[in-house]
């Protein structure tokens, strides 16, 4: 018996339940256009009194119609893992029929020739196939929310674990009550996927103009002010839509603590299976915790009343430094977006205006306080642009990273100012530059090419001569090592085998480096764009395709098959001969335009300088010599049909594509010269242990 609690507890009541369940929907929901109810819930659903107490309650909400209209789907995991799991499972959805509901068995799907139980590491795999196959299953019945049974329990359990592993307060929260799936980067509509929302009108509906420019507004090298300034975001650089939606999980019961689940079922008759592993204290270190909270062999600090009240104290302050992160992050204005070729500009506060700001509260844990809201704002900004997910590179690798980024300004009399020793590095996969524009009189209208942005030395921005220059600094993907396998997505698209029809099915969406969710379809044509010798046939009723980044290697070829094109398109007068970059803003989807050689050179010189090129991704046949087909993200298509050969003669193809950024805060798209105030929650792991700042670039 635990001698914090009674042993004997009541049941939770339906009414306790909706409360929990409607709070949670409440954050789930927050000012996005979902139902204020939930209408339909997936439960993942072990056999243990936790989720059949869940599932029990659920069932209350249907049959008591606290929600009009609402579905539960229950879910059962069959792990393969033991003889007997297959007849654990549909004992377990026997149980579930009997309530009333609708359970569906999911087998986990193992590797040809790996057994599950001589694995060491079972258990992390298990954990990913699992969540895999949940996720799956929430997509397949357009169901957007998975309900775990974790409860009070299992949140003093994560609290004791991770303290003993060292980490700090805001680290001691406890299980998540709400949170993206976890374990299925990469499966669209499951990984914040399935949906998409339009950056461009986040953008304009937000576009407030300072037209008193501040001490810090943005400034040429010089110091003359760009023209043009409000209309500094060119509309194509956020033409791609932005993806969004996936599964999230919702955990209702932790509120109540394990003994009021038992209740629950004891009191309903509702059977449950115990795991007898569960209680081992050898096995795993949740398991030891478990045991010592069971037994009172904890010391009173470390017991859940007090563990349960560390997990508030916990909650408060990462509310206080979410407040502080975001109070920073109005700060930072956005220069420029260009989702096409994942890049950033944002202009931070300067070191001086940091300073003046703090006079006064110059000691050690003020200046340490500081530099992790910066840390955490850089790494918002680095989120953007970052080949993952949010918060996918840990805090402790941002650590340095405001050092060089807000280096210590003095004043003279205060000594001399300390400068860094490298001012452009890498972190998470993200190269961090300081930049300066260069912005000429005659610009074109509502453009800020990635050609105006160059390269600037940080330690300027501490001398007097450069007082004026704004804190600018471009975030990218870091080039790609050659040492390491370059990321790459392929497709195969099956040539229909009706005459009459014209175009393949679509692929499914793939997500390539982390960055873009990108789908690809093929259409006949009857004749070819250019005729280059010799030419390449594929065999087959399948058509191979590839996405890479584009390679040094591929320049000469685009440029040779161009030149043809522009002769060809000369000789025969041929409308299609121009350059037409403009995409059609009230579609849903970027439209392809026939690339030209005139239109792939401002392709190159305006919007990918230098090795920013060789990080995006451009579609080409696989296999033979992979000729560049598109570029996908910024909607140019190369005049290249692809041939392939069969019994009955040659057909032609020409393949066309749709491109989705991945992943974005859409707050971070109200973030201009103008001021808007941006909210976001900090991740679980916030305050542990780290590492250094990264590798100094090249």
């Amino acid at each position: 018996m635990r001698a914090w609690r009674p042993e004997r507890q009541l049941p939770v009541s339906s009414d306790e339940f909706y409360t929990s369940l409607t709070r949670l929907w409440r954050a789930w929901t927050g000012h996005n256009s979902r139902p204020t109810y939930p209408r339909s819930l997936a439960l993942a659903v072990s056999g243990g009194a936790d989720s059949m107490a869940l599932a029990f309650l659920c069932r209350q909400m249907m049959s008591d119609r606290y929600f009009p209209n609402l579905t539960v789907k229950p879910f059962i995991i069959d792990h393969k893992a033991r003889d007997k799991s297959t007849e654990e499972a549909h004992k377990v959805a026997r149980w579930l029929e009997d309530l009333g509901l609708n359970p569906e068995i999911l087998p986990l799907q193992w590797p040809t020739g790996v057994t599950p139980s001589q694995l060491t590491d079972f258990e992390t795999r298990a954990r990913r196939l699992r969540f895999q196959a949940l996720g799956k299953a929430c997509r397949q019945h357009n169901i957007p929310v998975l309900c775990l049974g974790h409860h009070q329990d299992d949140s003093v359990e994560t609290a004791l674990i991770r303290l003993s592993q060292g980490h700090r307060l805001m680290a001691l929260r406890g299980v998540a009550d709400v949170a993206h799936i976890p374990e299925c980067q990469g499966i669209y509509g499951v990984a914040q996927s399935g949906n998409f929302f339009n950056p461009l009108g986040i953008w304009k509906s937000h576009e407030e103009p300072n037209r008193n420019a501040p001490d810090n507004a943005l400034q040429n090298e010089d110091g003359t002010q760009p023209k043009n300034l409000s209309f500094r975001l060119w509309k194509d650089d956020l033409s791609l839509r932005v993806s969004d939606g996936g599964i999230y999980l919702l955990r209702p019961l932790t509120p109540f603590p394990k003994p009021r689940l038992l209740s629950t079922c004891s009191d309903n008759n509702v059977p449950f299976v115990t795991d007898r592993t569960n209680f081992d204290p050898t096995l795993t270190m949740r398991n030891t915790i478990r045991h010592l909270l069971a037994t009172d062999s904890l010391p009173k600090a470390l017991q859940a009343p007090s563990v349960l009240s560390l997990i508030e104290t916990s909650k408060d302050a990462t509310d206080s430094f979410t407040a502080c992160i975001n109070n920073f992050m109005e700060s930072i204005k956005v220069v420029k977006l260009d989702l096409r070729s994942g890049t950033i500009v944002v202009q931070f506060p300067s070191p001086r205006q940091l300073h003046d700001s703090q006079k006064g509260q110059d000691d050690a844990a003020t200046d340490a306080l500081d530099r992790q809201i910066q840390a955490h704002a850089i790494r918002r900004i680095a989120d953007v642009v970052s080949p993952g997910s949010e918060n996918a590179t840990h805090i402790g690798k941002f650590r340095n990273a405001p050092l060089v980024i807000f280096p210590k300004f003095k004043h003279k009399e205060d000594g001399d100012s300390v400068f860094p020793k490298h001012d452009t590095f890498t972190v998470g996969g993200v190269k961090l530059m300081p930049v300066k524009l260069n912005m000429k009189d005659d610009a074109p209208q509502h453009s800020l090419f990635s050609s105006n942005i160059l390269r600037r030395s940080q330690r300027d921005i501490l001398l007097d001569a450069f007082r004026n220059v704004p804190n600018l600094w471009q975030f990218s993907r870091c080039p790609f090592p050659d040492s390491l396998s370059k990321p790459i997505t392929n497709f195969s698209l099956e040539i229909p085998d009706s005459s009459t029809t014209t175009a393949t099915s679509w692929s499914d969406w793939q997500m390539w480096d982390s960055r873009f969710w990108i789908r690809v379809q093929a259409e006949r044509v009857f004749k070819p764009y250019v005729r280059t010798k010799p030419r390449r046939t594929f065999p087959g009723t399948t058509i191979p395709l590839i996405i890479r980044p584009l390679e040094t290697s591929d320049m000469k070829s685009i440029r040779d098959i161009l030149l043809l094109y522009n002769h060809r398109m000369l000789a025969l007068r041929d409308p299609r001969h121009a350059i037409r970059t403009n995409y059609d803003y009230s579609s849903q989807a970027p439209k392809t335009e026939i690339m030209t050689l005139k239109s792939f050179g401002l392709l190159l010189q305006r919007h990918l300088p230098g090795d920013m090129r060789f990080s995006i991704p451009v579609l080409a046949e696989r296999g033979g010599k992979e000729r560049i087909l598109g570029f996908p993200t910024f909607g140019e298509r190369m005049p290249i049909s692809i041939v392939m050969g069969d019994e009955n003669g040659p057909s032609f193809w020409n393949v066309t594509w749709e491109a989705m950024y991945k992943h974005v805060d859409p707050e971070i798209f109200k973030l201009g010269i103008w001021k808007t105030k941006v909210s976001k929650p900090v991740s679980e792991e916030e305050a542990g242990p780290g590492a250094s700042l990264g590798e100094a670039a090249e």
